[in-house]
């Protein structure tokens, strides 16, 4: 847990509650023995405050602070009916810690108004796109774990493109980034596809349709990975010697078939 997660829990304790007491243990669903746990360490030998669940997170938007807040110490610390994000560019994340929560609570106005925010440039449209952390590697080597991408929300499902990235939000297979093929008008389902096989994964999927709750088109890839131009660099060599023996192969084919040799010099310069 970070020092400002473990800061701010602690203000929460001592406003709300005035204290660790049997009220904080009720509204929070923890115990008492529990708290100390998530708040700052009282000596530098102590151990590391814990990270709060999806569930205690979940608590702390429901007694009306905000993430943004919380995790980050940006922006008010209480939830408004005007702290709806609309500002060009500001954007709600959607980190993978709250993947089961934004799940159940995604069509809540007060979860998503206390969700964190992120400024993207060119993104004007805030209340079209979203910023959701990527977990595991089943899109690699294009999207890694860790990842962030930026998806605008899906209104017209009938839009979506087969083979293009979205990040589908589902009862059943939660917040995941895949490439889909669709097949909602033929069969009232999208198919996930992985672009690399991962060990103990099912791979490729199904959703039906009527276990869709969102859908966001990638549209912005945010990496700390930078392409390895050595790879890139080396692949494109061992292209071009697949083609000359390709030319060579073929040269050597014509020439022999029409018993003229100057065929072959001449598809080989």
């Amino acid at each position: 847990m970070s020092v400002v997660s473990a800061r701010n829990f602690l203000t929460i304790i001592e406003e709300r509650f005035d204290g660790v007491n049997k009220k904080a243990e009720r509204a929070l669903g923890m115990s008492l023995n529990s708290i100390p746990r998530y708040l700052p360490a009282k000596s530098p030998d102590a151990p590391e405050p814990h990270t709060p669940s999806d569930r205690i997170l979940k608590k702390i938007l429901e007694l009306g602070y905000s993430l943004n807040w919380f995790l980050f110490d940006v922006g008010p610390s209480l939830i408004t009916a005007g702290s709806d994000i609309s500002l060009p560019g500001m954007i709600r994340m959607v980190p993978v810690r709250l993947g089961g929560t934004y799940l159940t609570n995604c069509n809540s106005q007060s979860f998503i108004n206390g969700l964190a925010v992120y400024r993207i440039p060119g993104i004007e449209d805030s209340n079209l796109h979203r910023l959701f952390e990527v977990f595991g590697d089943h899109m690699e080597p294009g999207i890694y774990s860790g990842d962030w991408v930026v998806g605008k929300k899906v209104i017209d499902y009938s839009s979506i493109r087969s083979d293009a990235p979205y990040v589908i939000v589902s009862y059943t297979k939660g917040v995941v980034v895949r490439n889909v093929v669709n097949r909602l008008q033929e069969n009232k389902m999208l198919f996930l596809r992985t672009v690399k096989a991962v060990e103990g994964s099912p791979g490729d999927s199904v959703v039906n349709l009527g276990d869709i709750i969102e859908v966001w088109e990638v549209v912005t890839i945010i990496t700390q990975r930078l392409p390895s131009f050595s790879e890139v660099a080396g692949r494109i060599a061992e292209i071009e010697g697949d083609l000359q023996e390709f030319k060579r192969r073929v040269a050597q084919a014509m020439a022999t078939y029409s018993g003229d040799q100057s065929i072959f010099d001449k598809l080989l310069k």
